[in-house]
């Protein structure tokens, strides 16, 4: 992808934040932070936002509700989403009433509609998402050469993270010499499809693999393949698709490795480990090896993170919940749920009763952020290379991956620095409470939410429908039922031709090929959290 395209998806999408939406909702100057998600469409050579959120919470499991009234998840990326969906279901109804303006086409014999060909959709995150793909190798001082170990058996990359190093990466073709059980990699020939200013590989530096490193994609589904398979056969495969080719390593390199620590620290609502430097240093230059620390949480059932010091503290790959303040939550982390989709598609299961085939993103667009292209991609497409025997329509998408260098105001980042800059004494910057939701529909565009209520609403109203907000699931299953009702029964779609469909549990669970989709993609994450069914019993 074009970096100067990706530049300006994400200065359109701050501008929209900075100049459309209004004041309420906003961190408080000096004080507060957020992060900031948005999905652009792109028609041809009209660029809009379409969907758009802040946030940095998630509720507990105590706070949950079984109506359906609540928003559990909080994150900005995960409103953007929900967002996304209400312009969705408000461009659906426009198709099937006929409007030609609709970006969907009209229903087909089957009573489906399908996303028109010129449209494309962009998803830009200020932040690198919470949990996997915010595991990596901090950035070494300038001048600081590292090499290897000579009594570890892992490699080492950037600041001195142990990572099997992706051998399959763009401009690589023969680049992978063996030599006995490992093999030594020029960092020299690897480009990245990313800003050159946010890579963590440096020019100069050898990155020494291990075969022997044990690779893992899932508990119950070990990655078998060889770590360092012909180089050459990749690329003559997939060309000069770096997506394709990093999709594809990674699965082989990176997955959920013992020894793939790395973690950075998350600009969510995390408790991070001491900012201290790890003891653990390099032997040849005596510096201390350190990675970016993740608040997301390992599975109980699952894998745990070693929890050493310095590049031992994180395995990489394995999935992750999102952090409660004393209260856990059944919040997959963001790294986890955008994988997810990358599978099921952005559309979620109610919705894809209407469409042909799921939704893609084209793209996943970051702002300027602690960054690392090999760490997202292992995260968001690397780990679902052994999905497999997925329904009809149903594939793994590839998005592009871009890092730019816009900076999103009123990010953690932004706000120390201008604080250090001014030399404000406002005390400790903290992640705001609100989380604003805004979408481009014809009624209620912009709605601030505390808690997952909205702002505003007194406890003697809390359990109202007035407090309920727009992207609720509740809320969402009206919407699903407007959309049913807006059409004679003779014009529904098969997976809706039946009479047992009463609660929004029935009617996700219709959903045949999405719920297959979701089927095959946990038998490799099978340690994913199931929410109890009561939850989703409402009507």
């Amino acid at each position: 992808m074009d970096q100067n395209f990706a530049k300006e998806v994400a200065t359109l999408c701050v501008r929209h934040y900075t100049e459309v939406l209004p004041k309420k909702g906003k961190p408080q100057a000096n004080k507060e932070w957020t992060l900031l998600a948005a999905i652009v469409q792109v028609n041809e050579n009209d660029l809009k936002v379409v969907a758009m959120a802040t946030g940095t919470k998630c509720i507990g499991r105590s706070k949950m509700s079984k109506e359906g009234d609540i928003i559990n998840d909080s994150h900005a990326e995960v409103l953007a989403r929900r967002a996304f969906l209400r312009y969705l279901y408000e461009q659906l109804q426009a198709a099937r009433s006929g409007n030609q303006e609709s970006i969907f086409t009209s229903p087909d014999q089957d009573r489906l509609c399908s996303l028109k060909n010129s449209i494309k959709f962009h998803f830009f995150t200020s932040q690198t998402p919470c949990g996997d793909a915010s595991i990596f190798p901090k950035e070494s001082p300038a001048g600081v050469e590292l090499s290897k170990d000579p009594s570890s058996d892992d490699c080492e990359a950037g600041a001195g993270v142990k990572m099997v190093q992706d051998e399959s990466l763009r401009g690589h073709r023969g680049a992978c010499k063996r030599a006995g059980d490992s093999f030594d990699v020029d960092a020299s020939s690897l480009q990245l499809s990313s800003d050159s200013s946010s890579e963590c590989l440096h020019s100069n530096k050898k990155l020494k693999c291990d075969k022997s490193v044990p690779i893992q994609v899932s508990v119950t589904e070990p990655c078998v393949q060889q770590l360092c398979n012909d180089t050459d056969s990749l690329v003559s495969e997939h060309g000069d698709n770096p997506s394709l080719l990093l999709d594809r390593s990674s699965s082989r390199c990176c997955s959920t490795s013992p020894a793939c620590t790395s973690v950075r620290d998350d600009e969510t609502d995390c408790k991070t480990a001491p900012n201290q430097l790890p003891e653990q240093t390099d032997s040849s230059s005596g510096y201390c090896r350190d990675i970016h620390r993740t608040g997301a949480k390992c599975m109980p059932e699952g894998p745990q993170d070693l929890l050493l010091s310095g590049a031992d503290y994180h395995r990489v790959g394995l999935l992750r919940l999102k952090p409660g303040r004393g209260d856990p939550t059944l919040s997959m982390s963001c790294s986890d749920k955008m994988a997810k989709w990358n599978v099921v598609g952005w559309q979620g299961a109610l919705l894809s009763h209407f469409l042909a085939r799921p939704l893609h993103l084209t793209s996943v667009i970051v702002g300027k952020c602690p960054y690392n292209q090999e760490a997202i991609q292992r995260a968001l497409m690397g780990r679902l290379q052994q999905v497999s025997n997925l329904p009809e329509h149903y594939t793994i998408n590839v998005p592009h991956i871009v890092s730019t260098q816009v900076l999103f105001p009123d990010s953690k980042g932004a706000v120390q620095s201008s604080n250090a800059a001014g030399h404000s004494n406002q005390g400790k910057v903290v992640p705001a409470g609100a989380a604003i939701i805004w979408a481009n529909v014809k009624q209620g565009t912009l709605e601030v939410s505390v808690n997952g209520k909205r702002q505003g609403v007194t406890s003697k109203n809390i359990h109202k429908k007035e407090a309920r907000c727009s992207v609720c699931k509740a809320e969402m299953f009206e919407s699903f039922k407007d959309l049913m009702q807006s059409c004679p029964e003779s014009g529904y779609p098969q997976t809706l031709r039946r009479n047992d469909l009463h609660t929004y549990y029935d009617c996700k669970m219709a959903a045949t090929p999405y719920q297959q989709a979701l089927a095959r993609f946990h038998v490799v994450f099978n340690t994913w959290v199931k929410k109890p069914s009561d939850y989703s019993l409402f009507s």
